[in-house]
């Protein structure tokens, strides 16, 4: 019997015809995509087959075979009547691949006695058939068939409608509510926690204090399992329910930003609870190769607490001062064949700073205008303050001609015992270059108690004092 005259027969219909709570619903319990049951921890609403964003997607990526879905609806009320339903499947964002055809095998009724006689319309996007209940009560018709994913990253989504056959009559609103199958969200998150270190006096500013050598700048240094809010909501790198976890890097560069030019950066792995595995130096002198060994404690599953590496500074073998500097790290990884790894911005890791404390000269100028500028310190107690240094926050023209850089700070100490240190414009011209005009950090290894502080300026003739600060008070200007 052709479908035209199918539609064409009067059937009576019960049970489906007009009572909201026998509307069809899909179901949690035997809805499958990827051999993974959608099945939710909390909640009835199916739980969406999560692509990981790192899988490579094709024209020809497909949900085939025994990973094709399995869609089951069942009426809420618990069974269908005897009739004949109309019942259609739509999908977006993907499309039902109808390449090898579509046979009515796929279609099973559960309970009750009842066929699927016809298949009214096949397509891409509409899949159609006529569902025929003689006897009983049905409680479910399962549907399976291939399912081709988009390219875009869309989420596919799969609806319908159910319809009596006579008259086409919308049973229940005539909707089936329509359901995520396949969503996407980036598999592997990337964390770092900064720790911030202090170059010592003690030390010359070449090496840490403590008894390590080392100083770690990040610590839980790691990727991660982005797992979602369920436990059951898992990312999977294929569409044969394979999940993608951090075991499965390959190996992983991670470039460190940042002044590493006194120190040798290393990645150190944690083995246990306080413990620390062996260290992978940095080459170049900012780049660390990992491999899946130890890969930054790749098996971890959980950002939270100290799990994971740590990035570390060490003196080189012959010690130099080092610098302030903050700290990022950005990692490129390899995954296994059929996945690209997505582009991770940089972590910001720890800093390094100098010991002491700080004031802070407002407006200084490089001379280029024909005033002068002198910062005078004066030492009040009687042991001699071995380290002063200067730095320029806002230079007017930065990155000139100087020993160092305009945003890298110069030494300029000592402030001698009971006596007097004078930074003149000249002797910052000596360490930046022509700046032309700046604010002036000065950071002096004593206690605040210990200094007084004042910047002078003369222009033509005319002397002018200006207090400096530390930054959250006046220092006295004496």
């Amino acid at each position: 019997m052709s479908m035209k005259k199918i539609l064409m027969t009067a059937v009576a219909v019960s049970a489906l015809s007009v009572s909201a709570a026998n509307a069809l619903t899909v179901t949690n319990a035997t809805t499958t995509i990827g051999t993974v049951a959608l099945t939710p921890t909390a909640g009835t609403v199916p739980e969406a087959y999560t692509l990981a964003n790192e899988f490579t997607l094709s024209s020809s990526t497909v949900f085939t075979g025994a990973n094709q879905l399995v869609l089951t609806v069942a009426p809420t009320a618990g069974s269908i009547g005897i009739g004949q339903y109309l019942v259609s499947f739509t999908i977006s964002g993907g499309t039902f691949d109808t390449s090898g055809g579509v046979s009515t095998a796929n279609l099973v009724p559960a309970g009750g006695t009842s066929t699927v006689s016809s298949t009214s319309a096949v397509g891409a996007n509409t899949i159609s058939f006529l569902w025929s209940v003689t006897a009983g009560n049905p409680t479910s018709l399962q549907f399976s068939i291939p399912v081709k994913t988009g390219t875009t990253r869309t989420p596919i989504v799969v609806g319908g409608s159910v319809v009596t056959q006579s008259g086409l009559v919308n049973v229940d609103g005539g909707t089936i509510p329509s359901t995520t199958i396949v969503d996407y969200r980036d598999g592997l998150t990337f964390a770092a926690t900064k720790a911030n270190q202090t170059l010592t006096l003690a030390s010359a500013f070449k090496a840490f204090t403590g008894a390590a050598t080392e100083a770690n700048i990040g610590t839980a240094v790691k990727f991660a399992a982005n797992v979602g809010t369920n436990a059951s909501d898992i990312v999977y790198r294929s569409t044969t329910g394979t999940p993608l976890v951090a075991g499965d890097i390959v190996s992983a560069v991670l470039t460190i930003g940042g002044d590493l030019s006194a120190f040798d950066a290393k990645l150190g792995t944690v083995t246990a609870a306080g413990s620390q595995g062996a260290d992978v130096v940095a080459t170049a002198p900012s780049v660390i190769t990992a491999n899946a060994a130890n890969i930054l404690a790749a098996t971890a599953t959980s950002l939270t607490g100290t799990t994971g590496a740590f990035i570390s500074l060490a003196q080189k073998a012959t010690p130099l001062v080092g610098t302030e500097s903050a700290y990022t790290v950005t990692p490129v990884i390899t995954l296994p064949a059929g996945n690209v790894p997505l582009t991770y911005t940089a972590k910001a890791l720890g800093s390094t700073s100098f010991e002491g404390n700080s004031i802070y000269a407002p407006w200084v100028g490089d001379g280029s205008n024909g005033a002068t500028y002198t910062i005078r310190l004066g030492n009040r107690t009687t042991a001699a303050i071995g380290s002063v240094k200067v730095s320029l926050m806002n230079p007017f023209t930065t990155g000139t001609s100087g020993t160092v850089a305009s945003t890298a700070s110069c030494e300029v100490g000592p402030l001698p015992a009971s006596g007097e240190l004078l930074i003149t414009d000249a002797k910052l011209v000596a360490c930046f270059g022509a700046f032309k005009r700046s604010d002036v950090k000065v950071l002096f290894q004593g206690d605040m108690t210990a200094i007084t502080a004042k910047l002078r300026t003369v222009t033509s003739g005319i002397t002018v004092d200006v207090p400096m600060g530390n930054g959250t008070a006046v220092a006295s200007a004496n």
